[in-house]
């Protein structure tokens, strides 16, 4: 069966994502921000979904089409669709194909042959070509209806689609805004960014994840929901931790979550291997302290003091992690502006036991996560022990 997975706003990333959820099948880039994934198996949608940080929808491709037969396929879909509905039948395009399509005369054949044949209808359009997970959720285009998509493959195929599921919008502001206890002095690690770490992780058996600076605990709350039994989390700072207990309490009550053992200590991230069992960690995930957020400080000495912490902290990982396991972390990278001119500046800690692996679209085959106007970005680093 065919899948395609509408990515958010780093498709790179989120493509990396994928194929660790999916280690045993086989995808690629489509146009326009889209990956196509193959699976043997069926994929729930929706639960898939919720545990894919990356992706706004996902849907099913349903067969391949030539600009001629558009019409009459989407037609075909579209009456066999809306038996399966009470009540009325809504229904809309996203054109991820940019093909010539006349969606609008499309939308009113589709609309008139439903009424002939006894369908109360509804048409959702939306001001761009491709609907929001908003307008597809909140119009009711799932559970009601039928969303109709066009792809490309980057040979130039076209393709239609249907979509299953869009990203739970509202369920991730909750986790985020919602929760207890936030520090936004130090930064705040989105639940979404927080999903695609764990998942590139590859920790498939969901055993023992560790977050030496857990902070306000983001990272140990998506682990739980994602479905680990075990989770540890560690930092240098008091406050953090009472943050992270209460964090996790919260989420542990509002989306019931129960039979799991999480363990939080005030450690120094430079001498956890002291605290912690050898090699008994299958996954090391965590952004650790990103430097100043605010006001003014001196970037070069924030720098040479970020890369002696992470130099630190990755001798002592070392010792504590598993053979073949993974370290995700988060680097800060510095944006500044010379003569009107932006510019990143990258840290360069010392890892001599570790290789960066994955292949991401920086030089060093890591991943740029940040968004216009941000004075320090993210870096998506994944490392393996030698």
């Amino acid at each position: 069966m065919k899948y395609f997975f509408a990515l958010g706003n780093h498709p790179s990333l989120s493509a990396a994502e994928i194929l660790a959820f999916f280690p045993d099948n086989t995808g690629k880039m489509g146009q326009n921000g889209v990956f196509l994934l193959e699976s043997e198996d069926k994929i729930n949608a929706q639960k898939t979904i919720k545990a894919l940080g990356g992706t706004i929808k996902i849907g099913q491709i349903l067969f391949d089409a030539k600009n001629n037969e558009i019409p009459k396929a989407c037609l075909d879909l579209a009456l066999e669709s809306a038996p399966n509905f009470s009540g009325k039948f809504h229904f809309g395009f996203s054109n991820y194909a940019n093909a010539p399509i006349d969606t609008r005369k499309l939308g009113m054949t589709i609309k008139t042959v439903l009424k002939e044949n006894g369908h109360s209808c509804r048409w959702v359009m939306g001001k761009e070509q491709i609907l929001s997970s908003v307008i597809v959720e909140q119009n009711y285009l799932l559970d009601k209806g039928l969303e109709i998509v066009f792809i490309r493959d980057n040979d130039g195929k076209l393709m239609i689609g249907q979509t299953l599921a869009v990203q739970p919008f509202k369920e991730l502001s909750f986790r985020d805004y919602g929760r207890p206890t936030r520090d936004d002095e130090s930064g705040m690690l989105p639940p979404k960014l927080a999903q695609i770490m764990i998942n590139l992780s590859q920790n498939g058996q969901k055993d023992l994840i560790l977050d030496p600076f857990c902070g306000s605990g983001t990272i140990l709350s998506e682990s739980l929901l994602m479905g680990y039994k075990s989770v540890v989390g560690t930092d240098i700072s008091p406050k953090a931790i009472a943050d992270t207990k209460e964090n996790v309490e919260w989420i542990k009550q509002k989306f019931n979550i129960t039979d799991v053992k999480v363990d939080t200590k005030v450690i120094s991230a430079t001498e956890i291997d002291k605290y912690i069992k050898p090699k008994s960690i299958a996954a090391i995930v965590t952004e650790p302290y990103l430097g100043p957020q605010r006001g003014p400080h001196e970037i070069r000495k924030t720098i040479a003091e970020l890369e002696q912490l992470y130099t630190q902290s990755l001798k002592s990982f070392t010792k504590i992690i598993k053979p073949h396991s993974r370290v995700v972390m988060v680097w800060p990278v510095f944006v500044t502006f010379e003569q009107h001119q932006k510019k990143f500046i990258y840290i360069n800690p010392q890892y001599p036991d570790w290789k960066i692996v994955e292949d991401g679209n920086t030089q060093r085959k890591t991943w740029l996560y940040g968004r216009e106007g941000q004075k320090v970005w993210r870096e998506v680093v994944v490392l393996k022990l030698k």
